[in-house]
């Protein structure tokens, strides 16, 4: 008898696309629960877009469902590693629960946060 996927198993409600370009940003879409093995395949993911010489990236966050500390981690520790080749990270478009632990644990700060990919092409070009 075939099981059903189990949707607490860590990654099994995460998915990435992209990334696609947007201008000079490359957008990367997240969808699901961002926890410790998306934050992994996150992070992976936004070190191959630097190594192919990408330097502005943007995480499209309107469809993730739950953040994790490894993942809010991921955002910081990426936010560094763009402004060390000159470059940025932007999250774009987050949704409400994202944004609250953002706001709740105090590092919006720290963090681009944009309400959409216009508005982060239109201060680019600004």
């Amino acid at each position: 008898m075939r099981r059903a996927p189990d949707s607490t198993a860590p990654g099994a409600d995460f998915r990435m696309s992209g990334p696609e370009p947007h201008g000079p940003v490359m957008m990367l879409r997240l969808t699901g629960r961002l926890d410790g093995k998306a934050a992994q395949d996150l992070q992976q993911r936004c070190a191959e877009i630097r190594d192919q010489g990408f330097v502005l990236v943007a995480l499209d966050l309107s469809q993730v469902s739950f953040l994790a500390s490894s993942g809010l981690g991921v955002f910081l520790a990426e936010t560094e590693a763009f402004k060390e080749v000159d470059g940025a990270l932007h999250l774009v478009a987050t949704s409400p629960v994202v944004e609250a632990v953002i706001k709740l644990l105090n590092v919006d700060r720290f963090l681009s946060m944009v309400p959409s990919v216009d508005a982060l092409l239109a201060s680019i070009s600004a």
